[in-house]
């Protein structure tokens, strides 16, 4: 029984870096922000005050790094176990743009793909070439952007954020449609 209750109390946290680097850690439900954030940052050899790091859409502040994760991961993820947030770091040099692009793609709050693609190719044309990693049909997907259901046909210079494209990548989320949430 003690066993189940352990289970129960875990988490895993999908971190994008930079839209480049995906990371998964266990976490547990009491373990707060601050900690993971320490960890996350040394692991990569950054300094975590850097970070601008994004959930559900929205900025964490650093006021709420002291909060638990049960305390701050809304209904759904509670309910799935599973969080994403997006990390970049605050104070990035403009990089060169560069042609290829990087998309981290989150289906059904699953285990992230790493898709590579152009910037003058559609979102739809990149998904199709790693279709075979998900078994879905494009058509059985609705993709977001941040909380902004998206277009696959257009390309990433017309969704990308400006720190999307000067990082040359970008994490998109799917639901598929007999999942979609209300």
């Amino acid at each position: 029984m003690k066993n189940l209750n352990v289970n129960f109390n875990e988490m895993t946290l999908i971190i994008s870096f930079e839209s480049q680097k995906v990371q998964t850690l266990k976490c547990k439900k009491n373990d707060t922000l601050l900690d993971i954030l320490k960890k996350f940052a040394t692991k990569m050899n950054e300094d975590y005050n850097s970070f601008l790091i994004l959930y559900s859409g929205k900025v964490i502040e650093k006021k709420d790094f002291n909060q638990t994760f049960d305390q701050f991961m809304c209904a759904q993820d509670k309910k799935s176990g599973k969080m994403n947030i997006l990390i970049y770091k605050k104070n990035q040099s403009i990089l060169p743009v560069k042609e290829e692009i990087t998309i981290i793609l989150i289906i059904n709050l699953e285990y992230p793909i790493v898709m590579k693609g152009k910037r003058s190719e559609m979102i739809k044309d990149i998904y199709n070439r790693y279709k075979s990693k998900t078994g879905i049909e494009i058509e059985s997907l609705i993709f977001s952007y941040g909380n902004t259901k998206i277009d696959v046909n257009k390309k990433f210079e017309e969704i990308a954020n400006k720190k999307d494209k000067n990082s040359s990548g970008m994490t998109l989320s799917a639901q598929t449609i007999n999942n979609k949430i209300p």
